[in-house]
C-alpha cells in the first residue's frame, strides 16, 4: 500500500509541476520601436519644417543688353504630408509640401536711386522620395519633384515702373536623411535646389533707357529640418 501511495504521490507531483508550467503566464517584453521584421516607415505622415531659403535670380534686358544677378537669404518654414512604402531596405515616399519664406532679391541702381526687387512669398509642390535604409531606423533619400512658386516683381524706374505678381513652375531636387527618434516620430534633414521657369515681359521706354524686354529666372537653394509624426 505504501508503495502504491508513493507512486501516486510522485505521479501527482510530476503532473502538478507540468500543469503549473503550462499555466504560468509569460511576462510580456517591450518591443522596440523599430523591430527588424516591421515596416516602421510605412503609412501616412504629417510634419512641420524650419530652415533657410536662399533666393537667386538672373535678370536680363534686351535694350540695353545687360545681365544682373541678385539674391536674398531668409528663414523659411512650412509643412508637409505624405505616404511611405517599403520593400525590405528600399523605401519610396510621396508628399505634398508648402513653405513660406518672404525672400526678397534686390538690385539697387545708385545712379538714379532706383531698384528692382523680386520677392518669393511662398511655394508648394509634390515630390517623390526614393530611399535606402542605411542602418535600422535611418534612411537616406533623394527628392525629386514639381514646385510652384509665387513671386512679386517690382521695378520703380530702373527699366520700367511695374508691380506685378505671378506664379512660376519649377523642378526641385535634393538629398536628405531621416531617422526614427521615438515611436511614431521621425527627424529629417533635407538640402534642396529648385529652378523655376523664366518670366519674360515687354517693357515700355523709361527715361533714357529702352528696355524692350526683361526676363527673370529665379532659383532657390534651401535647407530644412523637419519633425514628422507617423500614423
Amino acid at each position: 500500500m505504501k508503495k502504491i501511495f508513493c507512486t501516486l504521490a510522485a505521479y501527482g507531483a510530476l503532473t502538478g509541476t507540468a500543469f503549473s508550467q503550462e499555466k504560468t503566464p509569460s511576462i510580456p517584453t517591450q518591443q522596440p520601436c523599430y523591430p527588424s521584421n516591421v515596416c516602421y516607415f510605412d503609412g501616412f505622415y504629417i510634419g512641420g519644417q524650419v530652415g533657410v531659403s536662399s533666393l537667386k535670380t538672373k535678370e536680363r534686358t534686351s535694350n540695353p543688353n545687360e545681365t544682373h544677378h541678385f539674391g536674398d537669404t531668409k528663414f523659411a518654414g512650412g509643412g508637409l504630408v505624405g505616404y511611405d512604402l517599403s520593400c525590405q531596405k528600399f523605401k519610396l515616399g510621396a508628399e505634398f509640401v508648402f513653405n513660406g519664406s518672404g525672400t526678397k532679391a534686390k538690385a539697387i541702381h545708385h545712379f538714379n536711386n532706383t531698384k528692382i526687387t523680386l520677392k518669393n512669398n511662398y511655394m508648394w509642390g509634390f515630390r517623390a522620395l526614393p530611399g535606402y535604409e542605411v542602418t535600422p531606423g535611418t534612411v537616406a533619400h533623394i527628392l525629386v519633384g514639381y514646385a510652384n512658386g509665387h513671386f512679386k516683381l517690382k521695378d520703380n524706374g530702373t527699366y520700367v515702373i511695374t508691380n506685378r505678381k505671378f506664379h512660376k513652375s519649377g523642378f526641385q531636387a535634393g538629398v536628405g536623411l531621416k531617422t526614427l527618434i521615438a515611436c511614431n516620430f521621425v527627424l529629417r534633414v533635407d538640402a534642396l535646389y529648385t529652378i523655376y521657369g523664366s518670366k519674360s515681359y515687354a517693357a515700355p521706354h523709361t527715361g533714357d533707357l529702352t528696355a524692350d524686354r526683361i526676363k527673370n529666372k529665379p532659383s532657390a537653394f534651401e535647407g530644412f529640418v523637419s519633425l514628422i509624426y507617423k500614423f
